[in-house]
This record gives structure tokens, C-alpha cells and sequence, in this order.
């Protein structure tokens, strides 16, 4: 029993439990149990039988008693604490006196087993990594027909197509016999196989063991989300290297963990006497005659249709015949198998169609050509409707029955519950409310899948097929009951001890998610005109706006229980939840005044029109169309306004009557007492020929044409753009919208990045729904209006079909008419031209965009092919959308700009007059002052001629506006409101920033589209590139908008609203001269704009003193030499494996430096450069050219020599940096930026105002007199130097990261290109991984180390964080790329070691107690942007690594032909680094090294 505690004392825990760590052999049936005794141990229990048979040979057992110490004294409890104590010295003794490289010893198995783990050093199986086999009896399904040893899961699907798990060596053998694909099989069958396993596995002793986090070994490793199969394999190899290197090591013995019954994850040994790879383990039966063929294709629950694992599938499918075995396995062979087989069936079924057979999935009331010619009843054509409509609505009975028992048994496995059957089935009876929610749940009715029904052109249909195809073949898993399964354990297990809410939430959007994507693919399959898939499916669903716009949402969103409708209310099923609520119903109340989700109003029955709530509910939840399908209503296309009152019919705004013509002022029509203006808010642009409307009614409609086409000057032509996103249709010649009855307020949501020809089609179906619903209820319909008090009301409508129309049939109704009464005009002269003029005058467009937001790239592209399209001299252009005011006036802006840009030749009105002002003009109109947003001049200053573009913008803004009411004023309301809300209602203040944000986003987007305008010439539109193009070609102004738009902290949100000049006044901050406001405050150049200074670069202090090298002028001058970086990589040497500064000042100073270097120093002044460029031997005359590249990308003016960068003057000491901006524009900020400087000089004779900085940072105001001469850009600066003979050449790559980072890059370079010694150190690491096994610069490198001796501090030094560990796992020379890029590092470390930054900031957050906090926050932000920017270090050595055999080395051992960075030499480096891959496009195919860090949350671990 002594014995039995001291081994407890040494033994670790397993992981994710708190028992006692446990040797687990393999082949061993012994349950997990903590050492209880002697007999668990087989040593001892040896040691016991051998004392046995000493003492029946033995007399005096007492010879075998030690003696007494002397001295002892004492007994009873005493002497036992004694004895136990003595025990544990003759067992430390007894562990210490076995020699530690003897693993057979159990005893020593026993002490390294809790330490195997955590000291591997391997490049995949690295520390807190292990291998878990794969096979675990809980994941195995006992009902189903197939058991096969060594092959869980398996079975048969429709269409010769197979599912299993992962399977063993003789359990693939085994399926391959039972499909005729065996050796000795009499049949000669070939069989494909797919493996959808995204994680990296290895075969020992033929059972497959995977990849697992130590922490989490019942996850999947996300350091693998997107590799591709190629990548994968190289993974595979590595760690099978990894596996033989250890197992070398520990004598023939591995440590793998294997998942007992119960779940407990338990470590054991095994001898490692065969090691293969999944892809060895196939190519060895494929040598050995089986018939098969073998695709690896990774796959995640996080990826989606663009990923191409689709395409993947279909383009091997394809080319097999339809009857040739398919067999899919993943880890346990549920969901992604499940997938493979669904996918598989799909395709097939098509390829059998092609080939005449039948369909093997029919569905009832869909015509089948075998079904036309076999039916016995078919005397008409109405007896065969007949006929069908029967075979489907006993069909639908049959599905809904279908549905009902199965979700009886969803809601026994998911409630978990101990109910009988019977219990349960009275359980479902009594909750009738909620069962019919539940059984549209189970037959896949989500709200977000009927969404999608609707837009794809067979999705009712698609829909079927896939609900058919995963009916037959949820052997193990049903994909689409899963999604409810979950949603339900959600709900309910909030008892269970290992409850996550999100957990379940997030699985069943998973599974949501999935089965989107599926019927996505399902839709593409059917909708593609043969089997050959020319055009991929990833492609599809990108041209698929619509669908993308809904996938990225509930990607975007993430679980949101509104999702789920109609059962995103499930608080019945929980007990406990329950009685905590009042009511019974599920729904949400539909009274008066009921609020539903986010506060909208419900509709509901109302006491005046007779309709019960029972009626109502019955009615909407009846609705079976493919657009108004259940849970849609109908709603009035009218926002109720105040001054649209039963008691004031005809109060409008004065503004809005002023505009409106004559025949438009009379009062509005009735209609179920819902106010219903015929053409709300129709006004004309001054001075030009463009319109806009609300949604008009038909009587609306005519009034408002017949106004356009009378209207002075005169209009020929009629260019009518809908922008609508929303489906509409006309009933009785009202408008009536689409509207989900939960939000019935707001628009739908699914429909957002539809294309107008959709929309149209949409619209189609929607007339049919209701045509349809208008026959079955016996002429009338639901539908909904909107009283003035904003409440939703319902009432009947009847109907004649011929009444039901939708838009663009209602447009060409309406110009019918009109031009039938211009024919019958007597003042009609001449006939036959009217008839002309009349037949084309209309000309009707849909461009949807989405309310309440800005314009996409492609709507501006869109409006302006339709507008430049036409004579717009000639033809009126009107823009309409629900009320006339936000989209309208959006389109309304950008057709004016374009109006003035194209400027017809016509010069009849006064409208073509002022179209052609001229720039010269603009002064005048930019007199007055409007207010200015930090945003808006952080765009003014990278655009072209920013300050008239804005100005013109401002123009038409005002000359566009609504009753008074334009851009600036929304966001300047919303500014207003949000400081009064900001204390009172914090979640009302959120959205009203959040409205002003959006207004903001339109400003600027309108400012982009006339700086495009200002780029392209009228002439060329049709031949220059799209607005969509010109914004990717600028990707700084998508820079500039992400940070406004995607800011997370509510004060940096609410301050972009806050007008600049508003931002500070006198008193503010320190004490300022009245003299320096009013020069900051009237500054007016485009880049040198209000509130902005040019401040000194250097700062008191920034020169690090302990650098040996020192110019005046040019602060932190540093540099490293070439031949000393290519040694490195071979021989180490102070500098590579400690610090470059300490080289340096080991350094003998008589010893010259050898060129050519990679050096760096801040921003020097003008004589700083020569000096520099002296030291470099590359001045007046030397033999050495120069590459200097500047790293800034923040816009910087030299003033008398001097480097001036520009800086808010409410923030000073922060950068204006605009991440991705181009060399060319930071370069033509600069150039305007010194215009700006002489045009204050001009109006300060001569003198500016700079600023610097004092020792306590303090801004010190400076007058100086500047010659117009020295002021100069750093290109025009260097230029001047190059023409007094310095051999220089300048370089502009605007980076983030600065100088170090950029002599880092250089150093990479340098190692790996055009080195001889790389190529063999690459091999050798490709060869065996592990022979980097530990930092080679770790002073402890010496020894073994294990967890107590290798030091957390040195690990996190060493850069060996989590996510790095990962990326080296995944990279394929990850080992040697860290190597590398520490030896650079360490090499570059004189202003700053990037690793021992990242642990410095990591030890102040540790520190912190206010966890959270603004300056938590702030530092957490730059210790994570510094972890990244090590681990992109990483992955750009390993991408020269790769890339290195892609050119040809040559050997140039000239010097003058070397080159560095910051400022470098020319080198053969550097020039085969121009013929690679770029590291962007090389990294877009790798989508897994980008997942390590986007689909996981960074820490510092």
C-alpha cells in the first residue's frame, strides 16, 4: 500500500479530467483506475511473487525486518508516519537507481508518461500534442445493418454509393471484398474513395491515429481549417517523421491516447513498428491489385460552397459512370460523409436522367415523362391537374404525418428524457401550439431556407430532391433534424453539467449553414444544362449576389435564435423557463399595439375588420407559394408620415406641395381607411431632367408621367429606375410589399444584393402566389396596411385576377394608356410620329439597393450605364423607391453628377447652361461653409483634386434635398440626438450613431464617385473601367472606410460625427495663442486641410544611445553585414544567436565593416542622406550604388531640409498612416501637400507655421521663414541629391511594420536566395523535421530538458506561443522558417527584438487588474498586432523556402552587385526575387494559414 501512494505522488493527470494519470495499454481490457494497489503494477507484482517464494523457503521471516534507527523512539500513529515517511526514501531511492534511458522499464515509462507530452519538440507532433485513435465505441451507430470489424459506420446508400468511418487496414480491406474490389473478388469492379478528413492522421499498426490538442482532444485541431489535400499529405509525412523520431528515441515505444466508454481520454504505449500515412496505407493496396482509387478532399464544418470542395467532388463524379462504386469516410462517418454521399447522389441522378433512365428520387405533383404516358386517367387536361393536385396534397399529408412521428423521437433523444413513448406522444399533444412550429422545423422550414426557395429559379422543387436524398441517407446522421436536435439541447439540457448554450447554438447554425449550402448545390445541379458543369459552382454562387448577401449574414451575425424561425421560441420545452413566462401561446402577441422581435410591430386582428387572431394566424401559416410562403404577409407599400392624417388629408410640407404639379395636389385615395398617397414626395431637380417618387399607386403613376412628358423644357423620352430591393405587387392598383410577419416594418433581409433581372423574376412568381391564393379563397386575399400610428392592421380584400399585377407590367400598362391618349389628341399634328414617339418613351429599369445603407460599388456602375445611355437632353430621368426620400434621393444625386459630367451639347435650357459651369465657378459655390468630418479629409487628401470633387459634391447635395433636408443635415441630426441619448439610452444612442455612420458612408461614397468622374473622360465611358474597378485600384479610400465602418469602440463611432472645427475650441487641451487657432482653423488645402500641422519627425530622446554608429541628422542609423547574414544560416555566430546591437558593441572598432548592408535609421534630414550615403561608399565618385526605400506611409514634406509629416492637431503624436495605400498616392499626397505649403507661405509672406516637440511632449508653435525653394517632397529631395552625383536610386513602399520589419524582410532575402547553404539545410529538415528539435540559441540547448527545466519565460522569448507552434505544423518548412526568421530577428533586435516585445507587452497585461479597461484594450491590441506580425514572418521564410527551386541560383560574387534594405545594394538575391510568385498570390492558395489566425480568437498562450 506504501508502495501504491508514492506512485500516485509521481503521476500526472489525463487530460480534461481530474483523476489520476493512468498507463493505458492497448491491447489491455482494464478499466482507467488510479495505482490502487501492488498487484496493478506488473513489476510488482513480480517483486511479490518472488518474496512469496522466499519466505515457504525461509524460518526466520523476522531476517527479512530492517533494524531499528537508532535513536527512534515512539509508536501507534507516530511510528506510521515514521514508517510512511521512510517508504518514500526507499522509493525515490528505488525510481532514481533506474537508468533513465532504459524505457523498458516499466517504472520508468511510468515517470516520463505525464512528461512525453509536453517536452515533444517535433514539427507537427510538437509540445501538448498527441495522437488520439481514431475509433471510440460511442461513436458507433449499433442499428445499423453492416458491422464490420475495423470499419465503424458503414452502409449502403441509394445509388451504389457508401459511408463508413476511418477505417482500419483490415477494415478497408474487408469493404473493398464486399464490393467486388478485393484481389480474389470473382467481379472486376473499380471502386473510388473519398477522404473528407481535414486532419492530419497516421496509421500505426494498421488502426489510424489523428492529430489532437493535449487541452482539447475531443476537437479537431483548427490549425488545419482550409488546407488543401495537397498540403495536407506533406503534413502527414512530417509527422509520420515526427512519430519514427520518437519512437527511436523512447526504444521502439510511442505514447498515443486512446477514448475509453465513458468518454475518459487515457494515454498508452504501443511499439511504433509500422508507421504509414493514409495516402501509403491506399498505394499499398493499390499495389497489391485492389481495384480503387483514392481522393483526398478536406473538408470543415466552417467552410462553405466557395471553398471548392464542391467543385472538387463534381469534377471527379463526373467522369465516372453512374453505377461505379463510391465510398466516402471522415473520422467517425457521420456529418461529412453524410455530405460526400448526398453530394454524390445528387450528381448521379442527373447523369442517370441524361441517360433516359428514370428519375430515382421522383417527386409527386412534378410531371415525369413515364408518369404522362403510363396514367390510366387522363380524358383531359383538367382531369390530369386534377389528378396531380391530389397526388400532391396526399403527399404533403403523408410528409407532415411523416414529420410528426419523427419528431416524437427527435424530441425523446434531444429532451434527453427517460419518457416512455406513449408519455411522450401526450407530451406532443398537449403542446398543439408549439408542435406545428416544430414540424415545419423538422421538414427543413426555416425561415432563411424558404428565403432561399424563393430566389433560386427551382428552389421549390431542389428542395424536395435534397429533403428526398437525406431522408435515404440519415443511416447515421439526418443533416436536416440535426439542425432542430440542437436547436432543442439548446433550449433544454441547461441542467447538464457540460452545458454550453452557445455550443449547441453554434452546431445547429452549423448545421443550418450546411444544409443552405446544399440546397444551394442542389438548385446549381438541377439548373445546369447537362452533366459536363462547365461553369464551377463556387463561381455560381459568387455571381448569385443575393445568396452570397445571405450566407455572408449568418456567417457574419453568427447564432442568432431568429435564425431558426420558426422556432427561435422554444421556451415551452423547458420546464423551468416556462413557468418563469406568462401565457401559453408560442407566437409572438399580436395585439394592438404588440411588439415583436427588435421592437417592431406585430400584426394582429383588430376589433374593426373582423378578423379573429385565430383567422389571421391560420391564414399566413397556410401559405405555401414559392415568395409568399408561410409566415410572409402583404403589407400596404406606405410608411406612415405625420402629416398624412385622416383628419388633415392634404397637410404636406410646403416644399413637398410647391414642387408637386397641379393635377398631383388633389387628395390622396382611401383605402381600407389606410391614407394612400398616389405619388408622395414627386419633385424635379432644379435645372436638370432628373425626378424623383415614392412608390406610386396606378392613378399615382399616370399623373406623374403625364407630368414628365409635359414638364418645361420639354421631354421626349422616359428613363423610370426602380430601386427597390424588396418584392412588390400591385393589387387593385395598389403597391403591396413583401414583409416577414415578425419584422413587418422593416424590409426582407434575404433578398439583400439581388440584381434587378431577379427581382423581376421574383416578382413573377409572387403574381402567381397570389393568383393562386386569390383562386383558393374564393376571390380574395390577406393583406395588411399600416395606420397612422404605426400599428399593422389586417383585413380582406377581394380581388379580380386581372388586378393582380406586378411592376414592370403595371409601367407598361400605365404608358399604354398614355400613349393611347396622346393618339386620340386633337392637338396632335402629326400622327405617325407620336405613334413613333409613344411606342419607346418608357423605358422602365430595376437597380435594387438596400435601404438605409450606401450604395454598393456595382449600383453606381449600374445607374451609370442607364443613364449615360440616353440623351439626357431629351429624356427625363426619375428615381423612385418606397417614400421618395433615402434611395431616391440617392439616385437622384448620382444622376445629377453624371448629368453634369457628360454636359450635352444641346444648349436650349438653362439646365445645360448650368451643367457646363465651369471649375473656375466653383470657388463661388463652395462660399459657403459647410462642416467638415475627420473622414472626409482623410479622403480629400488622397484623391485627385479632392477639394473641388467635395465641392461639387456639397452642390448637388443641397440642390437634391427634400424640404431643406440633405446628407449633411442627417448626420448632424443624428449627431445631436446621440449626444442626448448617450447617458439616458445607451442602446438607442448605438443606433442612432449607427444611422449617422451610414449617412457619413454615403457622403463619402458620393465624394469617390465624383473624384472617379473627375478621372474618366465622358467620351471614353463606354471603353474606360467600372467605378467597381477604379475603388479596387485604390484600395487606401476601402482603407479609410473600413476604419470608420468597422470601428468596435462606441466613443470613436459617436467622435466621426463630430465636425472638426467642433472638435477642439481655445482653452481646450494646453494654452494655445489666438494666433495658432486661427491658422489651424483656416487652413484650406486639400491635404494641408483645417485642423491639421506639420510637425517635426524627430522627437527629443528618439536617438537610442547604446548604438555604436552615429550620424548626425539621421537618428537610430544601424547596419548588418550581407556576407554576415548568408553565414548565419550555416554558422550562427553572436549576432544570429544572441542580438545584433550586442555584436556590435563586442565589435572592434578598428576592424572596417565590409559592404555591401542592410541598414535602417528614422527619416534623416537633407545633409543626414549624404553623410549616409558616404558611409555607404556610395557618394560623388564611389564605387557602390544605393537602393534607399522608404517604408512611410503617412505623407512627409522636407521644409529647409527638414522632414515635416502631417498630423491632426488634436491627436499629434499619432500617425495618419492609410493602410494599403499605393506608392503613387501617398507620392501625389505629397506633391499637393507642398502646393499647399507654398499657398500659405503666399499668404504669410513667406512664413509657416511648424510645429516640434519638447522633451515633456509638448507641441511647440514655431514661425519659420521658408524660401518656396525648400520646400520639397522626399522624391524631389532625393532627386536633388542624385543630380549632385550620389548614386542613389529612392523607393517608395508605403508598409506598415517600419524600418525594422523591412531590414527583417531584407535579411530573409538574403539568407535564403542565391545561398548555397539553404538548399542542404532545407533538404535535411525535409528529411528528418525534427533535426531543429530545440531552439538552436537557447543557452540550455545543451541537455535534456523537461517541463520543470525548460523555463516558461524562455519558451515565450523563443517565440514558441500557441499560434506559432500551429503555423509550424502546418507550414512545410515550418521548423526551418522560425530558425530563420529568429536568426533575422535577433540580427535586426538594435531598436527593438520582436519576440521579446511580444512577452514584454504579454507581462503588462498580466499585470493589469483592470482587465477590460481602454488601456487594457490599447495594449492587448499591440501585443496581438506584434504576435501577427511574427507570425507572417514566419510564413514569408517559409514561402521563399518553397519558392527558392523555382529559380535558377546564380553565383555572382561581385559586390557592387549586392544590395540591402532601408538602404541596400543590388544583389542576385534580389533579383531572383522578382521572378517568384508574389507572397500575396502564393498565400491566397492557402487559405489554412490565414484560418490559424481568422477562425480562432488570438491570445498570448
Amino acid at each position: 500500500m506504501t508502495v501504491s501512494k508514492d506512485l500516485s505522488g509521481v503521476l500526472g493527470t489525463s487530460p480534461k479530467t481530474n483523476h489520476t494519470f493512468s498507463l493505458y495499454a492497448e491491447s489491455s481490457s482494464t478499466r482507467r483506475r488510479s495505482v490502487a494497489s501492488v498487484n496493478d503494477s506488473p513489476g510488482l507484482q513480480r517483486r511479490l511473487i518472488d518474496s512469496t517464494l522466499s519466505q515457504a523457503t525461509a524460518e526466520l521471516p523476522r531476517n527479512f525486518v530492517p533494524p531499528r534507527i537508532s535513536g527512534a523512539s515512539g509508536s501507534g500513529s507516530n511510528s506510521g508516519n515514521h514508517s510512511r515517511q521512510s517508504s518514500n526514501i526507499d522509493n525515490n531511492t528505488m525510481f532514481h537507481s533506474t537508468p533513465a534511458n532504459n524505457t523498458s522499464d516499466s517504472f520508468s515509462l511510468l515517470r516520463m508518461a505525464p512528461n512525453v507530452v509536453k517536452s515533444r519538440k517535433g514539427s507537427v507532433l510538437a509540445r501538448n500534442i498527441i495522437l488520439k485513435m481514431d475509433h471510440f465505441s460511442s461513436g458507433t451507430n449499433t442499428n445499423l445493418d453492416f458491422h464490420l470489424q475495423g470499419a465503424p459506420n458503414f452502409r449502403v446508400a441509394e445509388l451504389n454509393v457508401h459511408g463508413v468511418a476511418q477505417p482500419t487496414v483490415i477494415g478497408l480491406s474487408t469493404i473493398l471484398a464486399i464490393l467486388n474490389c478485393h484481389p480474389k473478388s470473382l467481379g472486376s469492379k473499380s471502386c473510388t474513395w473519398f477522404s473528407t478528413r481535414e486532419e492530419p492522421l497516421v496509421y500505426l499498426n494498421g488502426s489510424p491515429y489523428v492529430l489532437r490538442e493535449y487541452a482539447d482532444p475531443m476537437q479537431n485541431m483548427s490549425a488545419f481549417l482550409g488546407i488543401n489535400a495537397a498540403r495536407l499529405e506533406k503534413v502527414e509525412e512530417r509527422l509520420k517523421l515526427d512519430v519514427v523520431k520518437e519512437a527511436k528515441s523512447m526504444g521502439g515505444l510511442l505514447l498515443v491516447h486512446q477514448e475509453l466508454p465513458d468518454g475518459t481520454i487515457v494515454p498508452c504505449y504501443i511499439a511504433a513498428d509500422k508507421v504509414q500515412t493514409p495516402k501509403e496505407v491506399f498505394q499499398s493496396f493499390q499495389a497489391e491489385g485492389y481495384r480503387l482509387k483514392y481522393f483526398r478532399i478536406p473538408i470543415s464544418p466552417e467552410q462553405s460552397p466557395d471553398d471548392n470542395y464542391f467543385d472538387e467532388y463534381i469534377n471527379v463524379i463526373r467522369h465516372l459512370e453512374p453505377t461505379d462504386p463510391l465510398i466516402f469516410n471522415c473520422g467517425i462517418g457521420a456529418v461529412r460523409t453524410t455530405v460526400g454521399i448526398i453530394i454524390a447522389q445528387i450528381i448521379r441522378r442527373t447523369q442517370l436522367i441524361e441517360r433516359g433512365q428514370p428519375d430515382p428520387f421522383p417527386i409527386p405533383g412534378w410531371s415525369y415523362p413515364t408518369t404522362v404516358v403510363s396514367s390510366p386517367v387522363m380524358p383531359d387536361e383538367l382531369n390530369m391537374n386534377r389528378f396531380v393536385k391530389g397526388l400532391e396534397e396526399a403527399d404533403n399529408v403523408n410528409t407532415k404525418n411523416h414529420a410528426l412521428l419523427r419528431l416524437v423521437l427527435i424530441l425523446e433523444n434531444a429532451l434527453d428524457s427517460k419518457l416512455s413513448s406513449r408519455s411522450a406522444i401526450e407530451w406532443v399533444l398537449e403542446r398543439g401550439s408549439l408542435i406545428e412550429n416544430l414540424k415545419d422545423a423538422i421538414m427543413g422550414n426555416y425561415q432563411s431556407i424558404v428565403s432561399l426557395t424563393t430566389v433560386l429559379d427551382s428552389g421549390t422543387f431542389s428542395k424536395r430532391i435534397l429533403d428526398a436524398v437525406i431522408d435515404k441517407s440519415d443511416a447515421v446522421i439526418n443533416l436536416r433534424e440535426s439542425i432542430l436536435t440542437n436547436r432543442i439541447r439548446q433550449t433544454t439540457q441547461t441542467s447538464s453539467t457540460d452545458y454550453d448554450k452557445n455550443n449547441y447554438l453554434n452546431k445547429a447554425l452549423n448545421g443550418l449553414q450546411r444544409y443552405f449550402f446544399l440546397l444551394c448545390f442542389t438548385a446549381y445541379v438541377n439548373e445546369s444544362p447537362n452533366t459536363k458543369f462547365e461553369n464551377r459552382f463556387s463561381s455560381w454562387v459568387r455571381s448569385r449576389t443575393e445568396i452570397w448577401a445571405m450566407l455572408q449574414n449568418m456567417r457574419r451575425k453568427g447564432p442568432r435564435l431568429y435564425f431558426f424561425r420558426p422556432v427561435e421560441d422554444l421556451h415551452l420545452l423547458n420546464p423551468t423557463a416556462s413557468q418563469a413566462r406568462t401565457g401559453s401561446s408560442l407566437s409572438v402577441s399580436r395585439g394592438r399595439n404588440a411588439q415583436g422581435m427588435f421592437n417592431m410591430t406585430g400584426a394582429g386582428g383588430q376589433d374593426n375588420t373582423g378578423i379573429t387572431v385565430e383567422m389571421e394566424e391560420f391564414a399566413i401559416n397556410s401559405r405555401t407559394g414559392v415568395v409568399l410562403t408561410s409566415q410572409t404577409i402583404l403589407k400596404v407599400d406606405f410608411w406612415h408620415f405625420g402629416y398624412l392624417s385622416d383628419k388633415n388629408e392634404d397637410s404636406k410640407p410646403s416644399s413637398v406641395e410647391e414642387d408637386m404639379p397641379q393635377q398631383q395636389q388633389q387628395g390622396p385615395e382611401r383605402h381600407h381607411g389606410f391614407v394612400i398617397d398616389g405619388a408622395s414626395n414627386f419633385r424635379r431637380i432644379e435645372n436638370t431632367h432628373v425626378y424623383g417618387v415614392a412608390q406610386p399607386t396606378v392613378n399615382g403613376l399616370r399623373q406623374v408621367i403625364r407630368t414628365l412628358l409635359s414638364d418645361r423644357p420639354k421631354s421626349e423620352r422616359i428613363l423610370w429606375i426602380n430601386l427597390r430591393e424588396e418584392p412588390i405587387i400591385y393589387i387593385n392598383g395598389i403597391p403591396y410589399v413583401l414583409r416577414d410577419r415578425a419584422f413587418t416594418l422593416r424590409n426582407l433581409r434575404a433578398y439583400k444584393g439581388i440584381t434587378g433581372s431577379r427581382m423581376e423574376q421574383l416578382e413573377e412568381r409572387l403574381k402567381e402566389d397570389v393568383v393562386r391564393e386569390v383562386t383558393q379563397c374564393g376571390g380574395r386575399i390577406l393583406l395588411h396596411g399600416e395606420d397612422k400610428e404605426g400599428n399593422v392592421l389586417s383585413s380582406w380584400e377581394e380581388v379580380d385576377i386581372q388586378d393582380i399585377m406586378t411592376v414592370r407590367e403595371v409601367m407598361e400598362f400605365a404608358a399604354l394608356e398614355i400613349q393611347q391618349e396622346r393618339e386620340l389628341s386633337d392637338n396632335d399634328d402629326n400622327e405617325a410620329s407620336q405613334k413613333t414617339f409613344a411606342n419607346n418613351f418608357l423605358e422602365y429599369h430595376r437597380v435594387p439597393i438596400t435601404a438605409e445603407k450606401a450604395p454598393e460599388w456595382r449600383d453606381f456602375d449600374d445607374l451609370t450605364a442607364l443613364v449615360t445611355g440616353v440623351n439626357l437632353s431629351k429624356t427625363a430621368i426619375i428615381m423612385n423607391c418606397q417614400v421618395g426620400l433615402g434611395r431616391s434621393t440617392t439616385g437622384t444625386i448620382i444622376a445629377t453628377l453624371l448629368s453634369r459630367w457628360i454636359r450635352p451639347k444641346s444648349t436650349a435650357s438653362s439646365t445645360n447652361s448650368s451643367l457646363r459651369s465651369s471649375r473656375s465657378e466653383l470657388p463661388a459655390q463652395s462660399s459657403v461653409q459647410y462642416p467638415n468630418y475627420q473622414i472626409i479629409n482623410s479622403l480629400l487628401r488622397v484623391i485627385r483634386r479632392g477639394l473641388e470633387n467635395k465641392s461639387i459634391v456639397d452642390s448637388i447635395m443641397d440642390q437634391c434635398s427634400v424640404g431643406g433636408s440633405n446628407l449633411r443635415g442627417n448626420i448632424e441630426d443624428a449627431r445631436i440626438q446621440a449626444e442626448k441619448e448617450q447617458e439616458e439610452d445607451p442602446v438607442q444612442f448605438r443606433r442612432t450613431v449607427k444611422r449617422g455612420i451610414t449617412s457619413l458612408e454615403r457622403y463619402f461614397m458620393f465624394i469617390c464617385f465624383q473624384a472617379y468622374l473627375d478621372d474618366t473622360s465622358p467620351s471614353l465611358v463606354r471603353d474606360t473601367e467600372s467605378f467597381g474597378l477604379w475603388m479596387k485600384r485604390h484600395p487606401e479610400l476601402t482603407t479609410i472606410l473600413q476604419d470608420l465602418l468597422h470601428t468596435s469602440k462606441k466613443e470613436d463611432e459617436f467622435r466621426s460625427l463630430v465636425p472638426v472645427e467642433q472638435s477642439l475650441g481655445e482653452g481646450d487641451g494646453m494654452a494655445l495663442s489666438s494666433e495658432v487657432m486661427c491658422v489651424v482653423n483656416s487652413r484650406h488645402g486639400q491635404v494641408l486641410a483645417q485642423q491639421t500641422i506639420l510637425k517635426h519627425d524627430a522627437f527629443p530622446g528618439c536617438q537610442k544611445m547604446s548604438l555604436k554608429e552615429k550620424i548626425p541628422g539621421a537618428y537610430n542609423f544601424r547596419r548588418i553585414e550581407i556576407k554576415q547574414v548568408k553565414a548565419a544560416v550555416k554558422y550562427g555566430g553572436l549576432a544570429a544567436t544572441v542580438s545584433g546591437l550586442a555584436a556590435d558593441m563586442e565589435r572592434d572598432d578598428e576592424k572596417a565593416l565590409q559592404a555591401p548592408f542592410i541598414s535602417g535609421c528614422a527619416m534623416p534630414n537633407k545633409d543626414a542622406i549624404k553623410s549616409i550615403l558616404k558611409a555607404m561608399q556610395a557618394g560623388p565618385g564611389g564605387r557602390r550604388w544605393v537602393f534607399w526605400t522608404c517604408l512611410r506611409e503617412e505623407p512627409v514634406l522636407y521644409v529647409n531640409k527638414n522632414p515635416y509629416v502631417l498630423r491632426l492637431f488634436a491627436d499629434p503624436l499619432k500617425n495618419l498612416e492609410t493602410t494599403g495605400i499605393s506608392r503613387e498616392r501617398v507620392e501625389s499626397m505629397e506633391e499637393r501637400m507642398r502646393l499647399d505649403v507654398i499657398q500659405e507661405l503666399n499668404e504669410y509672406d513667406g512664413r509657416m507655421l511648424l510645429h516640434d516637440e519638447d522633451s515633456d511632449f509638448n507641441l511647440l508653435p514655431l514661425w519659420e521663414t521658408v524660401p518656396s525653394d525648400q520646400v520639397e517632397t522626399p522624391s524631389q529631395v532625393f532627386e536633388s541629391i542624385k543630380a549632385e552625383g550620389y548614386q542613389v536610386d529612392f523607393l517608395r513602399i508605403p508598409i506598415r511594420g517600419r524600418t525594422t520589419t523591412g531590414m527583417i524582410v531584407a535579411s530573409l532575402l538574403s539568407m535564403i536566395l542565391s545561398n548555397d547553404a539553404i538548399g542542404d539545410m532545407a533538404d535535411s529538415f525535409m528529411v528528418d523535421s525534427s533535426s531543429m528539435m530545440a531552439n538552436p540559441f537557447s543557452p540550455n540547448n545543451g541537455g535534456d530538458n523537461d517541463d520543470e527545466s525548460y523555463d516558461e519565460r524562455e519558451r515565450y522569448q523563443n517565440g514558441e506561443y500557441r499560434v506559432i507552434l500551429q503555423l509550424v505544423s502546418v507550414l512545410t518548412y515550418g521548423k526551418l522558417a522560425k530558425r530563420l526568421t529568429d536568426q533575422a530577428i535577433n540580427m535586426c533586435d538594435h531598436m527593438q527584438n520582436l519576440r521579446k516585445a511580444i512577452y514584454d507587452y504579454k507581462l503588462r497585461i498580466e499585470a493589469m487588474t483592470d482587465q477590460g479597461s481602454k488601456k487594457w484594450r490599447a495594449t492587448r491590441e499591440v501585443a496581438l498586432n506584434y504576435l501577427v506580425r511574427y507570425f507572417y514572418l514566419v510564413v514569408f521564410a517559409n514561402y521563399l523556402l518553397e519558392e527558392m527551386g523555382s529559380t535558377t541560383t546564380e553565383n555572382d560574387d561581385d559586390e557592387a552587385n549586392e544590395t540591402s534594405s532601408g538602404q541596400q545594394e543590388k544583389s542576385t538575391a534580389f533579383k531572383e526575387a522578382r521572378k517568384l510568385t508574389t507572397f500575396k498570390e502564393w498565400l491566397k492558395g492557402r487559405r489554412e494559414i490565414v484560418n490559424i489566425i481568422s477562425l480562432q480568437t488570438l491570445d498570448l498562450s
